[in-house]
C-alpha cells in the first residue's frame, strides 16, 4: 500500500473504508508492506494504526503504545551501553537489573556467561523489537544514507493586489492563503504571482521547473494561460486526469530534449511522482499541513538529485502567506532540512498559528515562532536520543549493510545481464534495440515463440543498466537480475525444456579423444505450503556436478567457466549421429550423477534445518515474551506455532535436488 498515511483509523471503530479494507486483507494474506514518507501525517494515532495492521500481537493497544514511546530514551541508553562497552555494562549491577526487568533473568545470565557478538546482537534486537520501535518499521535517516542535496529558499515578495485585503476581512484562513479563490474569475490577470511565474520562466529558459498549487482548477487555469497566452512549453498534472494522461504529462516533462519546461501539479502531484531531474520547485501556495509541504519538497529532494533544490515562494507582502512562510522558515525550519516535528508543533500550536495568520500585528507571529522554535529544538533532541536513534539502529546496521552492498555489487554484472537480455530477445523473438549508452528498448516481436512475454508491455519497455540513471529517470526501468521481466524470463526457461540440454566438443590434450564429460546442474526443491517460505533456508545457487565414463567426480577439476571457454558448437546435422553413438553410455552415467546429488542432499538438508530451527526458535521466544505482555495473544497461538514449525521440519526432510540442466562435452582430436 503506497502513501499509507491516507489509511485513517479511529479507536471508536469509525475508521475509513480504505483502512477497513486493508485491515481485512492483513488478517488473511501472508505479506503486507506499507509505504509512506510521512508516517505521522495523521498524528501518532495514525502511526500506531498502521503498525497494528502489520503486527497486532506487538501493538494491541494505543495507550500502551503511547506509554512505551515515553521510554524510548531509556531503551536507547541500554542498547548504546551494550553496543559501546558490553563488559562495563554487564558488570554494572543497576544496568543488569534494568535489562532483567525487560528481558528476564535467563537471557541476561546467558549473556553474562557468553558475551559474544552473536549474543549481544540478539539481545539488542530483542530490546528493539519488544520495547523499542519494533522490527516492523524501517526509516533511514539522511545522516546514515548521505548524498542528499541542499535546500535553498528563494523568497519573492510581491505587492498585494487590489481587492485582496478587503476580501480577507470575511475570508477563512484557507481562502486567504489561496488568493485565486478571492480574486474572482479574472484572477489570472490580477494575481502578481502569475506575472512573476512568467518572468521567472523567461529568465530560466533551459531549466526544468515544477510548480505545485493546492487547487486543481487553479493548476489547470494557470497552465492553460501560460501555454496559450505566453507560449510556455508546459504540462499539467491533476487528479481529474486518467492515470495514462498523468503518465504522459510526467513523461513529457521528463524528456530532456523535446519535453516541457514547466509541469504544473495540483496537490496530488506532491505524492508518488519523482522529478529529481529538476532543480526548481515553485510553491505557488503553502499548505497548513507541514507533512504536505514536506511531500511537495520531496518530489525533488530525494536520492538521484544531482544539484541543489531551489525552493521558490512568491507571496504577498504583509499577508497571511508571508506569516505562514515565516512559520515554516523560522519555527519548523522545513526549507533547510526534512521536517520531523511539524505535526507535533501543529498539535501544540495549531490554534495559535491560525489566530496569528489572521492577525496583521507582526509581533504576534514573531512571539509564537520563538516559542515554537524552542519547542522544535527540544522535540528534535528528544527524538535524536530516543525514537530516531532506535530507528537508526533497526534500519541501518553498517557492518551488515556493507556486506550486503559488496554482495550486490559483485552480483550486479551489468555487462553479463545485457548479454543475457540480448540472447533472450534472440531466442524468444523479441525486438531488441539500443536506446542510448547503457540503455535498451525491448518490444514484442512479430515472431515470438510464446503468445506473451512476462512483464513486457505491448508498447515495449525502455530500461537502463545504470542505477543512478534509473533513479533520476522515472520513464526508464532499472534492469537488474531482480527485475520482474528478467526473473520471470529465467523462471520461464527453468520451468520448460527450453535450453535445458546442450552438446559441444572440447579439445583437451590431457583427455583421450572420445572421452565424454557430463555436466549437470541440480536445483533444490521442497514440497511445502508456500506460506512457510522454506526457499529462504536453501542456497540460492544451483548444485553442479561433472563426471566421465569412469564415473569420476571431476566437478572441481573442470570449472564451468573453463568448460565454456573450450566448448565448440556442433552442427545440427551431426547431433543425431553423435547421440546415437553415445546414448547408452550417457544413460549409464546419469544414475551415478543422481547418486552424487543424493549424497549432497543430506548436507543441504542439515544446513537448511539448522537455519530453520534457529529462526523458529527465536520467533517462539518472541511470541512467549509478547504473551506475557499482551493478554490478546492466546496460549493456543503457541501450539499453532509449534505445529507449523513441525510441518516445516518435515518438509525440509523431503528436500530434493532435481536435475535442471545437462551438457554433454565430447573430447575431440
Amino acid at each position: 500500500v503506497d502513501e499509507a498515511h491516507h489509511l485513517h483509523w479511529h479507536e471508536d471503530g469509525s475508521s475509513s473504508d480504505e483502512y477497513k479494507l486493508v485491515e481485512r486483507l492483513s488478517a488473511e494474506i501472508a505479506s503486507v508492506l506499507l509505504l509512506t514518507a510521512t508516517p505521522e501525517n495523521a498524528g501518532i494515532d495514525g502511526h500506531f494504526a498502521r503498525l497494528r495492521l502489520l503486527d497486532p500481537a506487538r501493538y494491541p493497544d494505543l495507550a500502551a503504545f503511547l506509554e512505551e514511546q515515553g521510554h524510548y530514551e531509556e531503551i536507547s541508553e541500554l542498547i548504546q551501553g551494550l553496543a559501546d562497552s558490553p563488559d562495563t555494562a554487564l558488570g554494572d549491577t543497576a544496568f543488569c537489573q534494568r535489562l532483567d526487568a525487560l528481558l528476564g533473568s535467563d537471557q541476561i545470565t546467558a549473556l553474562q556467561k557468553d558475551p559474544s557478538a552473536e549474543q549481544l546482537d540478539k539481545t539488542i534486537r530483542d530490546l528493539l523489537d519488544r520495547f523499542g520501535t519494533g522490527r516492523m518499521l524501517f526509516r533511514n535517516t539522511r545522516a546514515s544514507v548521505g548524498g542528499f542535496p541542499k535546500r535553498v529558499l528563494h523568497e519573492h515578495p510581491l505587492a498585494i493586489p487590489a481587492g485582496y485585503e478587503q476580501a480577507c476581512t470575511t475570508a477563512t484562513i484557507e481562502e486567504s492563503l489561496h488568493p485565486e479563490q478571492l480574486l474572482g474569475p479574472a484572477w489570472l490577470k490580477g494575481d502578481p504571482r502569475v506575472a512573476w511565474v512568467e518572468k521567472f520562466l523567461l529568465q530560466h529558459p533551459d531549466e526544468k521547473v515544477l510548480l505545485i498549487a493546492a487547487d486543481s482548477s487553479a493548476a489547470r487555469d494557470l497552465e492553460l494561460h501560460l501555454r496559450l497566452r505566453r507560449g510556455i512549453a508546459s504540462a499539467v498534472f491533476h487528479e481529474e486526469l486518467s492515470l495514462i494522461e498523468r503518465d504522459r504529462a510526467a513523461a513529457y516533462f521528463a524528456d530532456p530534449e523535446d519535453g516541457a519546461q514547466l509541469l504544473i501539479c495540483s496537490e496530488i502531484g506532491s505524492e508518488g511522482r519523482n522529478f529529481q531531474f529538476a532543480q526548481h520547485l515553485v510553491l505557488f501556495d503553502l499548505p497548513l499541513n507541514p507533512d504536505l509541504l514536506e511531500q511537495r519538497i520531496g518530489r525533488l529532494d530525494r536520492i538521484g538529485q544531482l544539484g541543489d533544490v531551489n525552493l521558490h515562494v512568491p507571496y504577498y507582502t504583509g499577508s497571511a502567506q508571508e506569516r505562514l512562510l515565516q512559520w515554516y522558515r523560522d519555527a519548523v525550519n522545513i526549507f533547510k532540512q526534512p521536517c520531523t516535528v511539524g505535526n507535533a508543533l501543529i498539535i501544540e500550536f495549531g490554534d495559535e498559528l491560525h489566530a496569528a495568520l489572521a492577525n496583521t500585528d507582526s509581533a504576534v507571529i514573531s512571539e509564537l515562532i520563538k516559542r515554537a522554535a524552542d519547542k522544535a529544538t527540544d522535540l528534535q533532541e528528544h527524538l535524536r536520543k530516543g525514537r530516531n536513534r532506535l530507528l537508526e539502529l533497526n534500519s541501518c546496521q553498517p557492518q551488515r549493510a556493507a556486506e550486503l552492498i559488496t554482495a550486490l555489487e559483485s552480483e550486479q554484472r551489468s555487462d553479463t545481464l545485457a548479454e543475457y537480455l540480448e540472447m533472450l530477445a534472440e531466442q524468444f523473438g523479441l525486438d531488441h534495440e539500443d536506446h542510448s549508452d547503457n540503455a535498451i528498448i525491448l518490444r514484442p516481436g512479430d515472431h515470438m515463440i510464446t503468445e506473451a512475454f512476462p512483464h513486457l508491455p505491448e508498447d515495449g519497455i525502455t530500461g537502463t543498466f545504470d542505477r543512478d540513471r534509473a533513479l533520476s529517470r522515472e520513464d526508464m526501468s532499472y534492469f537488474s537480475w531482480e527485475h520482474p521481466l528478467v526473473s520471470s524470463a529465467m523462471d520461464m526457461v527453468m520451468s520448460s525444456d527450453f535450453g535445458s540440454a546442450s552438446i559441444c566438443t572440447i579439445a583437451v590434450k590431457a583427455l583421450k579423444p572420445g572421452t565424454l564429460l557430463l555436466e549437470a546442474f541440480f536445483s533444490p526443491a521442497v514440497q511445502a505450503p508456500a506460506w512457510l517460505q522454506l526457499q529462504r533456508y536453501l542456497p540460492a545457487q544451483s548444485f553442479r556436478l561433472v563426471t566421465d565414463q569412469q564415473n569420476r567426480n571431476l566437478s572441481n577439476a573442470v570449472a564451468h567457466s573453463k568448460l565454456n571457454q573450450l566448448a565448440q558448437g556442433v552442427k545440427k546435422t551431426l547431433m543425431p549421429v553423435l547421440l546415437r553413438e553415445v546414448r547408452n553410455t550417457i544413460t549409464a552415467m546419469i544414475p551415478h550423477l543422481e547418486s552424487l546429488a543424493e549424497d549432497a542432499t543430506k548436507d543441504w538438508v542439515k544446513a537448511a534445518t539448522k537455519a530453520y530451527e534457529s529462526e523458529r526458535g527465536n520467533e517462539r521466544e518472541r511470541l512467549q515474551a509478547l504473551m506475557s505482555r499482551n493478554p490478546h495473544v492466546a496460549p493456543e497461538e503457541l501450539d499453532v506455532f509449534d505445529q507449523e514449525t513441525a510441518v516445516g521440519l518435515t518438509a525440509l526432510q523431503s528436500l530434493q535436488l532435481n536435475m535442471s540442466a545437462l551438457r554433454l562435452a565430447i573430447v575431440s582430436q
